[in-house]
């Protein structure tokens, strides 16, 4: 609920804007524990992981393991940008219901998990 408070904030709302639409005591989401194993040798499909896609939820919040996850960039011709991996933090990427709540000023974050990484990885 803070968080969305603080996006309801940050684009000039009332605070309550979105979590006045939540129900009390509703779940208010999944936590999913994945773990990506090494790669023992290179995909016989390279370019195969979990392909890009935005999430249905309002937001994830996402905290990695080790790099492997990839953000498309903003703007025209805008390419893929690695995620960062930062022990003490977490990735907010907006999702489908966020974007439509906000009527598109906040946009749904295309993301992809890169193939055969060379190390195990997981993320929450």
């Amino acid at each position: 609920v803070a968080l969305l408070e603080g996006l309801a904030e940050m684009l000039g709302l009332e605070r309550d804007a979105f979590s006045r639409h939540l129900r009390d005591g509703a779940e208010l989401g999944t936590v999913r524990l994945l773990r990506y194993p090494k790669a023992e040798a290179a995909a016989a499909v390279p370019d195969v992981g979990i392909g890009a896609h935005t999430d249905f939820e309002a937001f994830t919040l996402m905290h990695q393991s080790a790099a492997g996850l990839q953000l498309r960039a903003v703007g025209e011709g805008a390419g893929w940008e690695d995620a960062p991996v930062r022990p003490a933090e977490f990735v907010v990427i907006i999702g489908d219901v966020l974007e439509r709540m906000t009527n598109g000023v906040l946009q749904a974050t295309p993301h992809r998990v890169l193939p055969s990484l060379p190390h195990e990885r997981y993320a929450i």
